[in-house]
């Protein structure tokens, strides 16, 4: 059913006199990847944020509510990272290594996170959440200027809508995956 109702919204697209996603936005690989860059990103971010204070509570066994601010560190380091790589990108003559490096170091430290599942100290896992917002930081800005600068500019306006919207289509089929796997 997915599938005939994801051919079917293609095919009104292309044929509707102003769709509610150009397919000449996606039909430039940078936009393409860039916003598929960011959905992904972002569902794993949410993803995070409903299911890491499940674990900490039943594996490790914190309350609610230190569970639950014990991911703050998390959000404040995505945004100070986001905030301080917004700035360097354009400064830096390889501004693509910035945001490579942070997703690199983002994933060594959730695969540290997933291995050392059943032994993590808190201070161990805010370290490791940290790590991980501060390696994802950079990605959503270099996102949206590589969004920005490959749409015509008759196409800005949707190409940043089409990017918001499928920031929160795609994390929440991801967290019913996740959730699906998990429970």
């Amino acid at each position: 059913a997915a599938i005939i109702f994801g051919g079917a919204f293609v095919w009104r697209l292309s044929t509707a006199i102003e769709p509610l996603i150009p397919l000449a936005i996606l039909a430039t690989p940078e936009a393409r990847i860039g916003i598929a860059a960011n959905a992904f990103g972002w569902g794993a971010i949410i993803g995070l944020n409903i299911f890491l204070p499940m674990y900490l509570q039943s594996a490790v066994g914190m309350t609610a509510t230190h569970s639950g601010v014990s991911l703050m560190v998390l959000m404040v380091a995505l945004n100070v990272s986001a905030g301080i790589s917004g700035q360097l990108l354009g400064r830096v003559k390889r501004y693509k290594l910035v945001p490579m490096l942070g997703l690199g170091a983002a994933v060594v430290a959730i695969f540290t996170l997933a291995c050392r599942a059943d032994r993590v100290t808190p201070l161990e896992f805010e370290i490791m959440v940290a790590l991980f917002g501060l390696g994802f930081g950079p990605l959503p800005p270099l996102c949206k200027t590589v969004v920005q600068n490959s749409v015509a500019v008759l196409h800005l306006g949707a190409a940043i809508g089409t990017m918001t919207f499928l920031r929160h289509l795609f994390p929440t089929m991801l967290v019913a995956v996740f959730g699906a796997i998990v429970m």
